[in-house]
């Protein structure tokens, strides 16, 4: 009986916790896809800058998210690395729209990834806002932001609308699979 009872508990309360950290340039879409994950049946279309970093923990789907959320103002990047000790996983935010700092953003995801803190720590690159039109292809973003250079780090790199439910749960589901 109480190993029925055990097993009935460990099935309806989460027992995975993941401690990801969620960085990019500014206006990316970090702070409004870490809003859609936490509540997939709300809207966040104007969400405000993030200054400094903002810390949430939820749960979705049986597992525990630690989501620490980095402001991507030039003046907060060089503390993405400290972050990124403590962290299982980075997502790396970029606004698939925005054609003029897509070389800023390459250089600041491979900025960060000089960083022993971040070796080896699952990548994944999400090109945000692609139900904008003439948003850049996972192909031009891919030579872009110069992916094929990243070899330190197991990356995987995918379109996604941040506001979109079908998003968050790839998203998800990459999290689970690729965090320890």
């Amino acid at each position: 009986m109480g190993n029925l009872i055990a097993l009935l508990q460990s099935f309806f309360n989460p027992t995975r916790k993941l401690d990801v950290l969620i960085v990019g340039l500014e206006n990316a879409g970090k702070t409004t896809l870490v809003n859609t994950l936490m509540n997939p049946n709300s809207s966040y279309m104007d969400t405000t800058p993030t200054i400094k970093f903002d810390m949430k923990i939820f749960t979705r789907d049986n597992v525990v998210l630690k989501i620490l959320d980095m402001g991507g103002q030039e003046r907060f990047r060089e503390d993405w690395p400290e972050y990124a000790a403590v962290s299982e996983a980075i997502i790396y935010v970029v606004d698939s729209a925005d054609r003029d700092r897509i070389k800023r953003a390459g250089e600041e995801l491979h900025n960060l990834l000089e960083w022993k803190q971040c070796e080896k720590k699952p990548l994944l690159v999400l090109l945000n806002k692609t139900d904008i039109p003439n948003h850049m292809t996972a192909t031009e973003a891919h030579q872009a932001l110069k992916l094929n250079k990243i070899d330190s780090n197991p990356l995987v790199c995918m379109p996604v609308t941040a506001t979109n439910l079908a998003s968050t749960i790839t998203v998800l589901d990459w999290l689970k699979q690729h965090s320890k």
